[in-house]
């Protein structure tokens, strides 16, 4: 998923698609589109920027500052899905790129469930979807695919128009939701994106937020206003990859009448049947845990969670899971043996929302923290709960945003990164070592 869900978020803020989503320093994209864990950025109209989620959900990737004049001048309506050939793209690294290569810049990195694929939205350089690129790799990014972005407008200020979030559930099935206003659509891929489709959940209803599983897709729904306001009618609906054969059910979260004291994420978190839902409602936070799919819930009372609007959920088995908490300006993680019955803070330092860091859950034990800026990677792991400097990103020794992190096991990842928080010179670089040493890869199109 983009990036799912990962971090690099903050202080909440009132989107103009009217979610309340963490803030970050994205002068320069979240994501989070997705690892699939999440990565929420507050998209706003005077300033646009970028959300990237791992399993990412709900981004946008801002132009440069400098380049925004001339692009808002245009109008530019480009609703046809854009052909783009399925001949392999070699990968090189930057000293080793041909002469009269065209560079791509990568926008959003998002992981294949339980596989080493990863997926790599990519910019030739213009605000228009004529110039977007969807690129397979494997997490040792030696070669590069191209495959079908899915049908987007251009909007203006970003890079990746009205696309909010992308993810697959394996190489085949992927699913991306677009839209600017309500209600969004869903747009579905299985043939590994080759071609695009379009699927309606509920008549007249956004898609708010979906997570996948080996099996099944699960999406939150609401009827919302056209600029996103408000909404209501919240439910979680689900159904085989296909996309095919929705059922849903009630949403089990309450709804507080006082203005900033409630949230939820609006992504369910899922491993096989198992489901959670976050919620920050008045008093302490809740998770509602479901073994049935998502048909029935018990409620969790878990107070060392307490967030700002809910904390992002990350499971890697069915009783393992990763949370994510902003707490204002600044954001806790943490992690749970028993199915998020209880839950245990990560050993860490203080983790700014606004600093360009990124947070990556690897295994049932094991994540990677980036603090962003020029801080170093660090190797958390749950028995023994300790935390270990493994590295530096090569980007991050010229002070730079991490706006992707995607570990396929202990020693393989690959990063997104922004020197100067600038999306138009994002980086991707990878480590066959667990983050010891990173390597620049060059994504180039002849």
């Amino acid at each position: 998923m983009w990036g799912a869900p990962r971090s690099g978020r903050c202080h909440p803020e009132r989107s103009h698609w009217g979610k309340t989503w963490p803030r970050r320093k994205c002068v320069g994209l979240r994501q989070s589109v997705a690892s699939a864990r999440w990565h929420f950025c507050h998209v706003g109209p005077s300033t646009p920027i970028a959300a990237v989620r791992a399993n990412c959900q709900y981004w946008l990737v801002s132009l440069p500052r400098q380049h925004r004049a001339s692009h808002l001048l245009r109008v530019i309506v480009f609703p046809v899905l854009v052909a783009i050939s399925l001949s392999p793209i070699t990968g090189a690294t930057v000293s080793e790129a041909s002469a009269g290569e065209k560079p791509v810049t990568p926008l959003v990195i998002s992981r294949v469930r339980s596989s080493n694929v990863v997926y790599v939205l990519a910019t030739t350089g213009c605000a228009q979807p004529s110039c977007l690129r969807l690129l397979r790799t494997t997490v040792d990014a030696e070669s590069f695919t191209s495959a079908a972005p899915p049908p987007v407008q251009a909007l203006h200020g970003t890079f990746t128009g009205t696309l909010r979030s992308m993810q697959f559930a394996n190489v085949s099935d992927g699913y991306a939701i677009v839209g600017a206003t309500n209600p969004t659509t869903l747009y579905v891929t299985l043939n590994g994106a080759r071609t695009w489709h379009r699927v309606t959940i509920q008549k007249g209803a956004t898609t708010l937020g979906l997570t996948t599983t080996a099996k099944t897709i699960y999406a939150i729904t609401g009827v919302c206003s056209p600029d996103g306001v408000s909404c209501r009618g919240y439910r979680i609906a689900r159904s085989p990859l296909s996309a095919n054969r929705w059922t849903s059910s009630t949403m089990p979260i309450g709804r507080s009448p006082k203005t900033g004291v409630w949230g939820f994420p609006y992504v369910p978190a899922a491993f096989g049947s198992n489901v959670w839902i976050s919620e920050q409602p008045p008093g302490p936070a809740v998770i509602f845990f479901s073994r049935d799919g998502g048909r029935s819930f018990r409620k969790l009372t878990t107070p060392k969670l307490g967030s700002v609007n809910a904390c992002g959920l990350t499971p890697e088995s069915a009783v393992a899971l990763w949370a994510d908490c902003p707490t204002g300006m600044q954001e806790s993680f943490f992690f749970s043996n028993d199915a998020g019955a209880s839950w245990t803070q990560v050993p860490q330092q203080q983790f700014m929302g606004t600093g360009g860091g990124f947070f990556d859950p690897a295994t049932t034990t094991l994540a990677y923290l980036d603090y962003g800026a020029t801080s170093p990677l660090v190797r958390i792991t749950t028995s023994p709960r300790m935390a270990t400097t493994v590295g530096v990103l090569s980007c991050s020794k010229i002070n730079s945003s991490v706006n992707g992190l995607i570990f396929t096991n202990t020693r393989d990842g690959l990063a997104l990164c922004l020197p100067g928080d600038d999306p138009a010179a994002g980086r991707l670089e990878k480590t066959s070592n667990g983050g010891s040493t990173w390597l620049d890869v060059l994504l180039a199109s002849g």
